[in-house]
């Protein structure tokens, strides 16, 4: 099975190669790992920790744990390695306390081992699923610890099959899971493990941290004025196209729409389907529908607004619904969201709601109108429960 694992990571490495002659961000893959060796500088005049994260999803997800370890560890350094050139590429606009970042090299027995040669960790944490064959097992043989946060597990994921023993082995060299849900907890204990303890999703910190360090926006704020808002968050077309059909838009309400993509043709079709539009960049003309051709302006923007319709829901790639949550709004987002557990704990506590249809999107504003007060209650109260997952590990940790 380690032959098939080594010639998958192989031929994987290969097909990004000829893939990156034609694809800049397969291409940013390649050329990030080039001499990564003579890249990574580090003097080790502190203790330092590794977290490892595939992309930017997963790095906030860690950084409340990361900003923890930095303000109660003396003498510590924090280095993070991504997967993903998004991580790469965007990690400085999160403003971290990390020390250095750099892309994690192909999955190798020589890499890995020049790697931890090269960065002596204290500790290693990896977020939510990023189990690498070679990583755990060369951390395991240095005594490095190994620490899986915000884990999410389900039964389809590779350590779970018939033929996945090689892969639960990686598992059992873990030190301990510090678990999202129930389900990741039962899924554990049913290949033998019980290092875990569910203490919920650190993203839900991070948001708590941006909502209380949340900045006026002068432009957003001359745009909504005293109106009620709705704000398409990393929208994709399936959203923009049930807006477009709405009686939300065709009643002429004043809208945000920040796609996940701000790439020129992209904006410039989403004004082809609404030409009443204008940018954030522009100077501003008084339109009912303002688009977010920038970086990291969403999550700020969501104090402006009402209700926030969330992108990704119609492709199973849904994205951030705790961001709008934590400044108060009801959330609605598409029907496939069964990956994600706190879209099923929102629609479990209608403090979210799915669609498929302008149709049903019209009914759904129409309901949470209805019933605002309820929502609301349901989502302080949705935070309040699960809040505090970066403190919990870091005591368990370091304590």
């Amino acid at each position: 099975m380690i032959f098939i694992y080594n010639f998958g990571i192989l031929l994987y490495g290969l097909i990004i190669r000829i893939v990156s002659l034609g694809n800049e961000k397969a291409k940013n893959w390649v050329t990030g790992r080039k001499n990564w060796r003579e890249a990574i500088q580090y003097d080790h005049n502190k203790r330092l920790i590794w977290f490892h994260c595939a992309s930017l999803g997963e790095f906030d997800q860690g950084i409340p744990l990361i900003k923890l370890i930095k303000e109660k560890q003396k003498d510590v350094s924090i280095a993070v390695s991504f997967f993903s050139p998004s991580g790469m590429e965007h990690y400085q606009k999160r403003n971290a306390p990390i020390d250095f970042a750099f892309y994690l090299p192909e999955d190798r027995s020589s890499n890995m081992k020049d790697l931890f040669t090269k960065l002596q960790p204290e500790a290693l944490f990896l977020v939510k699923y990023e189990f690498w064959h070679h990583l755990i097992e060369t951390s395991s043989k240095s005594n490095v610890p190994v620490y899986s946060i915000s884990t999410l597990l389900r039964p389809q994921h590779r350590f779970f099959k018939w033929w996945g023993s090689i892969f639960r082995k990686d598992l059992s060299k873990i030190d301990f899971f510090f678990v999202q849900n129930k389900e990741t907890s039962i899924l554990l204990n049913s290949i033998g493990l019980d290092n875990h303890l569910i203490v919920g999703d650190t993203r839900i910190d991070k948001v708590i941290s941006n909502q209380k360090n949340a900045s006026e926006d002068l432009r957003l704020n001359a745009f909504c004025a005293d109106n009620e808002i709705l704000i398409l968050g990393s929208s994709w077309q399936f959203e923009e196209e049930i807006l477009a059909r709405s009686q939300w838009h065709t009643s002429g309400q004043k809208t945000i729409i920040a796609p996940h993509d701000i790439s020129p043709n992209n904006v410039k079709r989403i004004q082809s389907l609404f030409p009443d539009s204008e940018r954030y960049s522009e100077t501003p003309k008084g339109s009912k529908i303002l688009i977010l051709d920038t970086i990291g302006h969403l999550s700020n923007a969501y104090q402006y607004g009402g209700v926030a319709f969330i992108g990704g829901g119609s492709t199973g790639k849904l994205h951030n619904i705790l961001e709008p949550a934590v400044f108060g709004l009801p959330v609605v987002f598409g029907p496939k969201y069964d990956r994600f557990p706190e879209a099923k704990a929102f629609i479990g506590s209608k403090i979210g709601f799915s669609i498929k249809s302008h149709q049903e999107f019209d009914e759904t504003l129409d309901q949470i109108k209805r019933n605002q007060k309820e929502i609301l209650s349901g989502l302080e109260n949705y935070l309040n429960e699960n809040q505090g997952a970066s403190e919990k590990i870091h005591s368990k940790i370091y304590s």
